[in-house]
């Protein structure tokens, strides 16, 4: 190797500079506690940093390593190993042989630690030996071309957004999706010993490619790891899309393309996260950038690789099927103008077959437990166990945003933070004549067929990630052909690449830090940096944790209202109404009937969060939560409560012989700040009434406006809860709240709650106002 020049060097620093930069200011307020609070970091902290970065950090390197090799040594099957082949492909198909393995051993019943290990071996030997030959081999420079004059802004941006994806990746997990069943899957499957059909879950009847691989760091108590492979297969995409537009395009086009894709707010929030649609998009990518070498070179082992690649996308994301088939007709064309329709028909049945050959176990495996391969869509067809024709339309209606209430879903993840430039950067090029390369048509060819099926969902712009790569080439393509006209031009394409890459500058990680290098809470000094961190992050893990603490192994939750079940150790099940159809509410008619349905699932608990999903005709119905409702107040008993979480222990008493007059105890509150309520009891004693009401006549001055009896009434300044039914004809129905704890309501719910203020009470001796109500 020669010495570094100059201009290597200067880049680097500035690229450095802008990054020390961008981690201070976006992070000041953690870096201002960590070096003016006296006290709060000392060596025990940056040991226990290190005890949990450690591992974490090395479980990720060696799958990744693991990975590389095998996938590297896989190549030589298609298209030899050179230079381009120890980057992105490498690691992509060295990550889909693993996953699929791991899948065919777990669904015999071997999925375990011990069988992890011993599928890591011989991955883990073809990466050493990978490593010798390359150590052997007479060092190739790299060809250097012109780089852009701009290249140390990009640097410096890219080294910013790698330290973004890496320091959320190694805080504990938060994402919903992530605790609702990225990360729950594999947990499952640890605890069952096997991969299997899970029929209260809804996605553990699709594809999974990279959680089956999350199951190798779960399993020695690692979940930070499947966030850092997923970063990293998100960096593998940056960089293959860097690769790609240096080779097809320009250095300007590649460093553009790749700067832009890195800093779009849907990868930026997705690649510190345990997900699987980094690797859908880094799979899809790479499989047409096979497809397009192919229809140069028209060797069939690069078609043989794109179908596998394409197949591997399939089966971390079912939506892949959208853009195989187009693709395989696209295919079937090329080969047709070489050779007439019966060579284009047998390249697309290679492609096909190859990308069958990932993806066919998934679907055999849902077809022989669930009755349907794509269960619930098509029953009319296959059919389909647990619901699938009553869930299927449900299901599809409710991942729709609604015209017009629902538009802004749209915005969602912020394509318009790229499309916006884009289309200005469009219109300007093609006013000068400009048009795009077939290259970059070729990556966008499906899209169009792919928005029809995803357009009407509201998660549709993460479903697009694996177009983002052509749409953000387009883009630096667009801007480099501009940058090279007048000043006016390229001013006007300079501040279209600024509106593209501006939210990336408005990304911090001082929570996160907190987190990773743990120095001590002033508040909780006592607190272990992970659980401080959870809890205030998550509305549920601390009643999780206590939840757990108090349930024997032996019981099973149901999560109603609630999908975020990683956290939780003991069994439970999904309540949702349209995300499983083990249990279907439309046919319960009662409480009592749907008591005796939860009874024959094995439930003994039901876990409420009434601070989710409000009440909706296409979701959580009113009839499903007055159902619900009814059911936990008369057929259940209330023990823990933490704000709007609620535990409650379903009755052992034979249906419909609840005895009468039976008290239902307040569940213990876990602070001051949560108020437990119990729920009213169908009968109330003439003593019981007699109590509560000469406990109100001792708080509350006496209410002029109503004469009635209060039936309902919440007090959070006392710590007193009660709910009064009167056994006497009452005038009106009233609540009690304090006027503080309705002014923190959210807009949303204060809407929902149609309330009248009447009058203005005082709690005797003391000054916090509260207010009576009125149910309009």
């Amino acid at each position: 190797m020669g010495p570094v020049s100059p201009r290597l060097r200067n880049t680097a620093v500035l690229a450095a500079g802008l990054f020390l930069l961008l981690a201070g200011l976006r992070n000041r307020d953690f870096w201002a506690y960590l070096l003016t609070e006296p006290g709060v970091y000392g060596w025990d902290c940056a040991i226990r940093a290190a005890g949990s970065l450690l591992p974490s950090s090395t479980c990720a390197g060696l799958l990744l390593f693991a990975s590389w090799g095998l996938g590297r040594s896989l190549l030589r099957l298609f298209a030899g190993a050179g230079p381009q082949d120890e980057g992105p492909a490498a690691l992509a198909l060295g990550t889909g042989a693993l996953s699929i393995s791991v899948f065919l051993l777990g669904t015999a019943g071997l999925y375990d630690r011990t069988v992890f290990g011993a599928l890591l071996i011989p991955a883990l030997a073809c990466a050493g030996w990978e490593s010798f030959r390359m150590s052997r081999a007479p060092w190739t420079a790299v060809e250097k071309g012109p780089s852009p004059s701009f290249r140390w802004l990009l640097c410096g941006l890219l080294l910013f957004l790698a330290w973004h994806a890496a320091i959320m990746a190694s805080a504990p997990p938060t994402e919903w999706d992530s605790l609702a069943y990225h990360l729950a899957l594999p947990k499952l499957y640890l605890s069952a010993g096997r991969i299997l059909e899970i029929p209260w879950l809804l996605h553990s009847h699709w594809p999974h490619a990279l959680e089956v691989l999350y199951g190798l760091p779960l399993s020695l108590g690692l979940d930070t790891v499947p966030a850092l492979l997923h970063a990293a297969l998100c960096a593998a995409l940056v960089l293959a899309v860097f690769r790609a537009g240096k080779q097809e395009l320009d250095a300007e086009s590649a460093w553009l393309g790749a700067a832009l894709l890195a800093a779009q707010p849907v990868l930026t929030g997705l690649a510190g996260t345990p997900h699987s649609d980094g690797g859908f998009a880094l799979f899809h990518f790479l499989g047409t950038l096979a497809l397009w070498s192919w229809r140069g070179s028209g060797a069939r082992s690069t078609l043989a690789l794109a179908g596998l690649l394409a197949g591997f996308a399939v089966s971390a994301k079912l939506l892949g099927l959208l853009p195989l088939a187009v693709l395989a007709v696209w295919t079937a064309l090329v080969d047709k103008g070489r050779g007439g329709w019966s060579r284009g028909l047998r390249s697309a049945g290679l492609y096909l077959a190859l990308a069958a050959a990932p993806l066919a176990p998934w679907l055999m495996k849902t077809w022989l437990g669930a009755g349907n391969p794509v269960w619930p869509f098509f029953s009319a067809v296959f059919g389909g166990h647990w619901g699938a024709a009553a869930l299927a339309g449900p299901y599809s209606l409710v991942n729709r945003w609604s015209f017009p209430e629902d538009l802004g879903l749209l915005g969602r993840y912020g394509p318009f933070v790229l499309l916006g430039p884009l289309a200005a950067l469009y219109a300007m090029a093609r006013a000068l004549g400009q048009r795009l390369p077939p290259f970059l048509s070729f990556l966008l060819l499906p899209l169009p067929f792919y928005l029809l099926a995803t357009i009407r969902h509201h998660e549709v712009w993460r479903f697009c990630l694996p177009f983002l790569p052509g749409l953000t080439l387009s883009a630096g393509w667009l801007a480099a052909q501009l940058l090279k006209r007048d000043v006016m031009v390229r001013s006007a394409a300079v501040v279209l690449l600024a509106i593209a890459v501006a939210p990336a500058l408005t990304l911090n990680q001082n929570n996160e830090l907190f987190a990773i290098l743990g120095p001590r809470s002033q508040t909780r000094p006592e607190a272990s940096p992970r659980e401080l961190y959870l809890d205030r992050s998550l509305d549920h893990h601390r009643f999780f944790r206590a939840v757990n603490r108090t349930l024997p192994p032996s019981s099973k939750v149901l999560l109603f209202r609630e999908i975020r079940g990683y956290y939780l150790d003991v069994p439970y099940m999904w309540g949702d109404p349209v995300n499983q159809g083990l249990l279907l509410y439309a046919p319960l008619q009662d409480d009592l009937q749907l008591l005796d349905r939860l009874r024959a699932l094995g439930v003994t608990h039901v876990l409420l969060n009434r601070g989710r999903y409000p009440p909706s005709e296409r979701y959580y119905t009113l009839r499903l939560l007055e159902l619900m409702e009814r059911m936990l107040r008369d057929r259940a008993r209330p023990l823990l409560r933490d704000g709007p979480l609620e535990l409650h222990q379903l009755d052992r008493t034979v249906p419909g012989h609840s005895p009468a007059g039976r008290r239902r105890r307040p569940p213990p509150s876990m602070s001051r700040s949560s108020i437990p309520v119990s729920p009213p009891s169908p009968r109330h004693d003439a003593r019981r009434c007699r109590r509560y009401h000469a406990l109100l006549s001792s708080i509350l001055v006496p209410i002029t406006e109503h004469r009635g009896v209060v039936n309902k009434f919440i007090g959070d300044t006392v710590n007193i809860a009660a709910r009064i039914e009167s056994t006497t004809k009452t005038l009106d129905s009233t609540i009690l709240l304090s006027s503080e704890v309705h002014r923190k309501m959210s807009p949303d719910l204060r809407a929902r709650l149609p309330l009248e203020q009447c009058a203005d009470v005082r709690l005797k001796g003391k000054d916090h106002p509260l207010t009576l109500y009125k149910l309009g």
